[in-house]
């Protein structure tokens, strides 16, 4: 009867490899594929991170396609590129859920039916024939060096102690989809007239804006800022990046978070548009989210996908905050919570 089981676990185990080995192998591509071309707008993110290189590298050989991309400094460089009458893409990769709902941008984007074998994770409220289609995201968080700081904040009242005073960074809610969503953040949290409450508390703690995530991270990581907002993965992503440098803290503070998203899409001026979803499908590959995960600190769209040990133990918070903005309010008054925001915040900060 021992010897039984033992045989039977050992078939159970040889069998699991086997669809382990199964699931990582490369989707099926029909051979002699004709040329095809790729057009790509993304932001710079795509390109410094390396994700370009592993992505289109792979795909333009099973492919038999040749992609070229365009990349922009800052969020709103490519939604403005995006909106353009001029745009001749067919991909634009790269667009921050805090500007997700202009209805300037969504006029330019198609509605894609299906993504075929993408597990797309609940937190994402993906629905089929939406126009984004997200491939990573996260929830906001402050992210802190505990080398620098002992004491840290625990929810948004904490971080207006003056104890913190110029001890913050942000990234810029004009131009980064981060910023923005940052921004909105505080506005789903404390309503229209309480963010701007907040602000004036917090104003003296925050040394300065970055035009984006890299930049702000890496003011982090040199220790020039002890504090950023960012995404709850970051800390997990830097180790990942070097093991040593395992004293960074993600903690979302006890009022809630807000989920972060980034979103890929089709242009209604696309000249391939069949390629165009080919390559949304490789995106959302297990393979390919890996990388996301890797090259970005996001967490996978697909919820197939495999994580690295750090990313696994980062838990994903189900109360997020975004929920409570009115996509209705956030259209006839985002602009007015910027614009109120820039003009506060702007004289004192670089």
């Amino acid at each position: 009867m021992k010897r039984l089981v033992i045989i039977t676990l050992v078939t159970a185990l040889l069998l699991f490899a086997c669809a382990r080995k199964q699931e990582k192998k490369a989707p099926a591509v029909p051979a002699n594929l004709p040329p095809s071309k790729l057009s790509i707008y993304a932001i710079e993110q795509f390109r410094s991170s390396g994700l370009e290189s592993v992505i289109n590298r792979e795909f333009s050989r099973l492919y038999n396609c040749t992609i070229d991309v365009t990349t922009f400094p800052s969020t709103q460089d490519l939604i403005l590129a995006t909106q353009a009458d001029t745009a001749r893409v067919d991909i634009v990769l790269g667009i921050p859920s805090g500007f997700s709902h202009e209805d300037t941008l969504l006029t330019n984007l198609v509605a894609v039916q299906s993504i075929p074998e993408a597990n797309f994770s609940r937190e994402l409220g993906y629905a089929p024939g939406a126009k984004l289609i997200p491939y990573g995201f996260g929830n906001l968080s402050i992210i802190y060096n505990r080398q620098q700081i002992d004491r840290p904040p625990s929810t948004f009242g904490d971080l207006q102690d003056a104890r913190y005073i110029s001890q913050m960074a942000i990234c810029d809610p004009k131009l980064s989809g981060l910023g923005r969503s940052t921004l909105l953040w505080t506005v789903a949290l404390f309503g229209e007239e309480g963010y701007k409450m907040l602000w004036r508390s917090l104003r003296k703690n925050v040394g300065k804006r970055y035009d984006t995530p890299e930049s702000l991270v890496e003011a982090l990581e040199t220790g020039q800022y002890a504090m950023i907002i960012g995404v709850n993965g970051t800390a997990a992503w830097i180790k990942e990046q070097d093991p040593e440098k395992d004293h960074f803290v993600s903690v979302i503070p006890g009022e809630g978070s807000f989920l972060y998203v980034e979103y890929a899409a089709i242009h209604k001026n696309a000249k391939n548009s069949a390629i165009a979803k080919t390559w949304l499908t490789y995106l959302l590959s297990p393979a390919s989210q890996r990388m996301v995960v890797y090259k970005l600190g996001l967490f996978p769209a697909n919820s197939k996908t495999e994580m690295p040990l750090s990313f696994a133990r980062v838990p994903i918070y189900s109360h997020s905050s975004h929920r409570n903005l009115d996509p209705l309010a956030l259209k006839e008054k985002g602009q007015s919570w910027l614009d109120w925001w820039e003009d506060f915040m702007s004289f004192r900060l670089n």
